[in-house]
C-alpha cells in the first residue's frame, strides 16, 4: 500500500475513533511510510469529531460520520487520500447501535476535481479487541481497493465495489480477510 501511495505522488491520513491509532500505527509499520504518510487524528471523543474533523452534530457512529472524518482529516493534513474509522468495539451498545458495528470510509482524490468518498457499515464479530483489529484489516483493504481502482481510471471504489462484510450483505456477520 505504502508502494501504490509512492508511485501515484499520493500523500495520506488516517481520522480514527474506535481503533485508537490503530491503523495509524499499522502504516507506520511498513519501511517507508514516512514517504506518504502525513499524520491523523484520534478523534474517540464526539466533541474531537464534532469540533476538529467537521463531523456534523448528532451520532457519530454512521456512515455520514466517516465520511466527514475522511473529509475532515484529509483537509485538516492536505492529504490526497484519507481513511477513516468510527464505530462501537464493545463491549457495550453505543448509541443504541450493538456491538461490532463499524463505519468506514476512504476518501481518493480532490473533491474539486471529483474525487470521491467511499464508505461502508458492516458488522464485524469478536470481542472488542477482534473488532478493533478486524476494523484496521477491513479499512486497510478498502484502500488498497479504492488505489486499485484509479489505476483504472475511476477514483474510488466504484459503485458495486463495497466490502463485502457490508451490513447490506443479508445482514450476516463475516470476519474479513487478511489483506
Amino acid at each position: 500500500m505504502i508502494e501504490m501511495l509512492r508511485d501515484r505522488g499520493l500523500t495520506l491520513a488516517t481520522a480514527e475513533s474506535l481503533t485508537g491509532g490503530m491503523v495509524g500505527s499499522r502504516i507506520c509499520d511498513i519501511p517507508g511510510a514516512s514517504d506518504v504518510y502525513v499524520g491523523g487524528v484520534i478523534g474517540y471523543s464526539a466533541a474531537v469529531k464534532h469540533d476538529l474533523l467537521e463531523v456534523p452534530e448528532g451520532p457519530v457512529v454512521t456512515e455520514a460520520a466517516a465520511r466527514a472524518m475522511a473529509s475532515g482529516v484529509r483537509g485538516l493534513l492536505g492529504t490526497d487520500v484519507a481513511v477513516a474509522a468510527t464505530g462501537v468495539a464493545g463491549p457495550d451498545p453505543s448509541e443504541g447501535r450493538p456491538p461490532g458495528t463499524v463505519c468506514m470510509a476512504v476518501a481518493v482524490g480532490d473533491p474539486a476535481a471529483g474525487g470521491g468518498i467511499e464508505s461502508i457499515e458492516v458488522r464485524l464479530p469478536g470481542r472488542r479487541k477482534q473488532v478493533r483489529e478486524f476494523t484496521v484489516i477491513t479499512l486497510l483493504g478498502m484502500l488498497r481497493r479504492a488505489l486499485l481502482a484509479t489505476d483504472d481510471g475511476g477514483v474510488g471504489l466504484g459503485s458495486g465495489s463495497a466490502d463485502p462484510f457490508a451490513v447490506g450483505d443479508r445482514g450476516r456477520d463475516r470476519t474479513p480477510d487478511a489483506p
